[in-house]
């Protein structure tokens, strides 16, 4: 197998085609990228389970070559003697970061480059860090990357506060709601206590960077537990553990001071700035002893010594006792508000001139082998520990770094930042007094907009019966036209039936008055052919202003009838 060899130090490369040759310096072993099989790369199935939107981003390092000039930027592991228990691969063309293991024979787990370059995690995982990822059930990468900054923060937060970081602590602040469709793992803030401000709110360019973080053989115990299981899940899970909130009764003594000492706290303190505090080289140096965070003097691969691994691999133990804070030097006196301030022991001159070589030469080699020193002064336990996030940030560097060059640097910073909030409290109180008669004149707006809802309730009501009405007079208007339109459409046909009527009538009489003339000239034409032959006489006789002629007529021999003949302007009637 060809391998590269990532150094730790600035301009010293590996060799390809075997391991570097500056072994010794510290480095990482960079596995080549597989050769493509004859028959192509066959499609790994089993995954249906898995979100469509993860599957769709591949990775960016597809040889060795580009992960190895991006692993040179960047510390990956803590030091010479972590380093060899890892080497770094990249992913096949058919892999994505939910893949299993599959046929490779060495367990690995895949990693996003941001929790090197921004959250400044070290490989191997710390217990704390281990612990978390098994309790929420969770590869590395299945975890959100805000996920992942919350659990620095908390770290930062609890090294400066002396307390020991555990997941019933950590989770007391936070709830786990997977979804249905295999997503990124998010942590909630558990109600109103935001511990955190989001480290950002669009993470969008991790998805395509992340490689292999391979075991190898004989690193298996520092990545799995003695029953030989794993120290968390080194691959995607489809059940990853639904979790709310730890209730403080279920929590050991010291734990539930952890709680009281966090909930003094401000909340929604700067994540960014806490995850920073991790990449400070003065960070590593602080003395102190903790079950979760190395007490190396030297943390990252520039370290010189060798003699770290072995308190390395102690200190990742869960078994390791409480964090303790050895204050190598009396802490100076920090004057903050009583209202927000977080009190520091004040010591006095005579204190520091009694401190005698022998102590501090004890002093420094208690910090050399860890041993197990006195907590914190209480002022960081008093109940009224209340500071804000950049407040407290200070306060734990003044306490810290009280003899180093900048300490006048911050100390500058902490009275401007007294002074802002001594100019705030002067401007609340001012627009304090400036609004007392708000309430009476919002009194008084709600009195006029209640008589404005009023009479808007009864307009409102008055334009609805308007309404109502317009709508039954519109249908009512509807219903009047569609009968005159009928009306006017039987009107219509009775004019029809009339007006035929009249033309038969017209008809009739013109009949009538021709079967009249018709009758008259017959009834003439017989009177007069029967007259020729029994006419006597003719008298005419006038009655009125109408002529009669009274025509004797012989109807038989022995007697004779008259007929009266009208004449007329029309003809004769007999």
């Amino acid at each position: 197998m060809a391998t590269v060899c990532v150094s730790s130090s600035n301009g010293s490369t590996g060799r390809e085609g075997g391991e570097s040759s500056d072994r010794s310096r510290g480095g990482i072993v960079i596995d080549t990228e597989r050769a493509e099989l004859a028959g192509g790369w066959p499609v790994i199935g089993g995954y249906d389970w898995a979100s469509d939107e993860v599957g769709s981003y591949e990775f960016d390092f597809s040889t060795r070559e580009e992960l190895r000039l991006w692993a040179e930027r960047w510390y990956i592991a803590r030091d010479v003697e972590d380093a060899c228990l890892i080497r770094l691969g990249v992913s096949h063309p058919n892999e994505l970061v939910f893949h299993g293991k599959g046929a490779h024979t060495d367990n690995f787990f895949f990693v996003y480059t941001y929790l090197f370059n921004q959250m400044f995690v070290r490989v191997p995982f710390t217990a704390f860090q281990s612990a978390v990822l098994r309790r929420l059930n969770v590869a590395p990468s299945q975890l959100h990357p805000n996920g992942w900054a919350c659990i620095q923060a908390f770290v930062t937060m609890c090294s400066a506060l002396a307390i020991t970081p555990t997941v019933s602590v950590f989770l007391h602040y936070f709830n786990v709601r997977p979804i249905a469709k295999r997503d990124w793992v998010s942590l909630t803030f558990v109600h109103d206590c935001c511990l955190f401000k989001p480290y950002s709110e669009s993470l969008k360019n991790f998805k395509h960077r992340y490689f292999k973080v391979i075991i190898k053989e004989g690193s298996r115990s520092q990545f799995h537990i003695a029953a030989g299981g794993p120290l968390f899940p080194f691959y995607w899970t489809r059940d990853p553990a639904k979790i709310n909130v730890v209730p403080v009764g279920s929590m050991t003594p010291v734990e539930i001071e952890a709680v009281k000492t966090i909930d003094a706290l401000s909340r929604r303190l700067p994540t960014q700035n806490l995850v920073k505090c991790l990449g400070h080289e003065d960070f590593d140096q602080m003395p102190r002893k903790t079950s979760y965070v190395l007490s190396s003097r030297k943390r990252d691969p520039r370290s010189r010594g060798s003699s770290h691994g072995l308190t390395a691999a102690q200190s990742r133990m869960v078994t390791d006792p409480p964090v303790m804070v050895v204050v190598a030097q009396p802490a100076p006196v920090v004057n903050l508000e009583s209202s927000e301030a977080a009190a520091v022991p004040p010591t006095t001159a005579l204190d520091k001139k009694r401190k005698s070589k022998e102590e501090k030469l004890s002093s420094k080699r208690s910090r050399q082998e860890n041993s197990a020193p006195h907590p914190l002064p209480g002022g960081l336990f008093n109940p009224t520990f209340n500071v804000g996030g950049r407040g407290a940030m200070l306060v734990w560097y003044l306490r810290e770094f009280a003899n180093r060059r900048n300490a006048m640097d911050v100390q500058a910073a902490l009275a401007a930042k007294k002074k802002v909030v001594k100019d705030l409290r002067a401007q609340l109180e001012a627009l304090t007094l400036e609004n007392k008669d708000c309430g009476k004149q919002q009194s008084k707006l709600q009195e006029e907009m209640d008589e404005v809802r009023g009479e808007l309730s009864t307009t409102a009501q008055q334009l609805k019966d308007t309404r109502s009405r317009s709508d039954r007079i519109v249908e009512e208007a509807g219903r009047l036209k569609l009968e005159a339109r009928q009306l006017a459409e039987r009107e219509k046909e009775l004019q029809s039936k009339v007006d035929r009527l009249i033309e038969e009538v017209e008809r009739a009489n013109e009949a009538i008055a021709t079967l009249n003339t018709n009758a008259q000239i017959e009834h003439f034409m017989l009177f007069e052919s029967y007259a020729a032959k029994r006419l006597c006489w003719v008298s005419t006789v006038r009655y009125g202003s109408s002529f009669y002629e009274l025509i004797f007529l012989k109807c038989t021999d022995s007697m004779i009838g008259f007929a009266i003949l009208h004449v007329g302007r029309q003809g004769f009637f007999l």
